[in-house]
C-alpha cells in the first residue's frame, strides 16, 4: 500500500481565513505538498478580531492532531505490511518444499486405485534430506491404503517438516494452517486501523469545515475556551468545549465529555 498525506491537504484546505488579516501559514505534513493555504474569511465581520483569529488557531490545532494520528496509524499500517509479506513469502517456501511431496502422494493413489492396493504403508527412505530450503526441510513422507468398516478403500499421506527458524516438526497442513491463520489475522488487524484511519480523516475534514460557527471566551490573557458545532462526538459530530492554552505551552484539550470523545475518534486515544 502505498501512503501519503496527500488527502489531507483537505483538513486545511476547509479552513478559511481573511484576505485582509495577516496570512495564516500551514505546515502540511505530505509528501506532495508545503504551502500556505488562502481562503477568504467570511461571515466573521462582526466577530472581535482575536475571536476569529483563534477559531483558525484551533481549526489549525485539530487539522495537525489528525494528520499526526494518520502519520502513526500509517506506520502501524507499514509495520503490518511487512509482517504480512514475510509470513506470505514463509507460507511459499512452505509449499515450495511440499508440492514435489504432494505430487508424488497422488501418484501413489492413483497407482493404489488402478491396481487395487491392499492396506499399506509406504515411506519414502532415501532423498528427503534434498527436499529442503532455507525455511522448511521434510523430514518424513508415509503413504498409507487403509480398508474402511464400510469395505472402501481409504488413501492417505502424513508429510511431517521441520521448520528451520524454530526447530519444530509439524505436519504440513498444520504448518500451512498456522501460517495462514497469522495472515488472516493481520488482514483483520490491518482492515480495522485503515477504517479507524480514514473515519479519523473524514471527522477531522467534517470538524473543520464548521469552526466559523465557533464561540471563543476568553479566560485569561494566555486562556481561552472554544465551543460549538463538530467540537463534539458522541454516536456523530455534536457540540463541544475545548481549553485552548497559547503562550509556551499551545496546548489545546477538551473540556466536555463529548469533546474527549472527538479527541478519540481524531487520536485513537
Amino acid at each position: 500500500m502505498k501512503n501519503t498525506y496527500f488527502d489531507i491537504a483537505n483538513l486545511k484546505h476547509t479552513i478559511k481565513r481573511n484576505r485582509l488579516k495577516s496570512r495564516l501559514v500551514f505546515t502540511l505534513l505530505t509528501i506532495f505538498i508545503t504551502g500556505i493555504i488562502a481562503f477568504p474569511l467570511a461571515g466573521c465581520q462582526s466577530a472581535p478580531a482575536w475571536e476569529g483569529d483563534l477559531r483558525l488557531k484551533v481549526a489549525n490545532e485539530i487539522a495537525d492532531m489528525t494528520v499526526a494520528s494518520m502519520a502513526e496509524w500509517d506506520n502501524e499500517i507499514s509495520r503490518i505490511d511487512g509482517m504480512l509479506d514475510a509470513e506470505e513469502i514463509k507460507l511459499q517456501k512452505l509449499e515450495q518444499v511440499a508440492e514435489p511431496i504432494i505430487k508424488w502422494a497422488d501418484m501413489q493413489t492413483a497407482d493404489a486405485i488402478k491396481y487395487q492396493w491392499t492396506p499399506r504403508q509406504v515411506e519414502i527412505t532415501s532423498g528427503l534430506d534434498e527436499v529442503k530450503n532455507d525455511q522448511f526441510e521434510a523430514k518424513e513422507v508415509q503413504f498409507r491404503v487403509e480398508m474402511l468398516a464400510t469395505g472402501d478403500m481409504k488413501y492417505s499421506s502424513i508429510i511431517l517438516i521441520k521448520d528451520i527458524s524454530t526447530g519444530k516438526t509439524k505436519k504440513y497442513e498444520q504448518l500451512r494452517d498456522e501460517i495462514r491463520s497469522g495472515i488472516s489475522a493481520l488482514l483483520q488487524q490491518r482492515d480495522i486501523i485503515v477504517k479507524v484511519r480514514n473515519t479519523a480523516r473524514m471527522t477531522g475534514l467534517s470538524v473543520v469545515d464548521q469552526y466559523q460557527q465557533w464561540n471563543a471566551q476568553k479566560i485569561n490573557k494566555v486562556t481561552y475556551n472554544i465551543s460549538g458545532p463538530g467540537l463534539g462526538m458522541n454516536d456523530g459530530l455534536t457540540d463541544g468545549t475545548w481549553t485552548y492554552y497559547l503562550g509556551e505551552t499551545n496546548k489545546l484539550v477538551p473540556v466536555d465529555a463529548a469533546a474527549q470523545g472527538l479527541k478519540r475518534a481524531l487520536t485513537g486515544r
